[in-house]
């Protein structure tokens, strides 16, 4: 598949990663990152074995809403009460979300684990602030925002 970028200085390509044994079981089952099965499905599906120039894949660990955890002032801790540096590597993001006061849904049954209100998505904007006002410590906290945000501020600089 080609790729047509007249007029664009980039194309940028956004996928959560908790979709990895969806798209990619067989990745997954070999034991490879989430982040690694989705960029190889990425490449199959545009015929290429890399990423594109120019194009370039964005791939948080589980799901976008990690940046959102990660810019928050405090520190998650891991089962041995540690603090948590690389925020990638958490799995459950919606149920701290949620203990910080992120507006919640019940799961499919009564017995599920509560889950992040999602809908409508503009409920989003009113944490993008925090985001951007918080985005160097979010940037430590998480490897691949801090690459989307170096890819950005290399795009403003062409």
């Amino acid at each position: 598949m080609m790729i047509d970028f007249r007029g664009a200085a980039a194309l940028f390509v956004q996928m959560d990663t908790d979709i990895a044994p969806q798209i990619h079981p067989e990745c997954v089952q070999l034991g490879h990152s989430a982040r690694l099965c989705c960029q190889d499905k990425l490449n199959q599906r545009l015929g290429t074995n890399a990423e594109p120039a120019r194009c370039h894949y964005i791939l948080p660990t589980q799901h976008t809403e990690t940046w959102l955890l990660a810019s928050q002032i405090y520190s998650a801790l891991d089962i041995n009460l540690n603090a948590v540096t690389n925020y990638e590597i958490l799995s459950d993001i919606e149920q701290h979300l949620i203990a910080l006061g992120y507006k919640s849904k019940q799961g499919v049954n009564k017995k599920a684990a509560r889950k992040l209100d999602k809908r409508p998505a503009d409920k989003y904007k009113k944490y993008s602030k925090q985001l951007t006002e918080n985005l160097v410590l979010a940037r430590q906290r998480c490897a691949e925002l801090d690459r989307l945000s170096i890819l950005f501020e290399q795009q403003i600089q062409i």
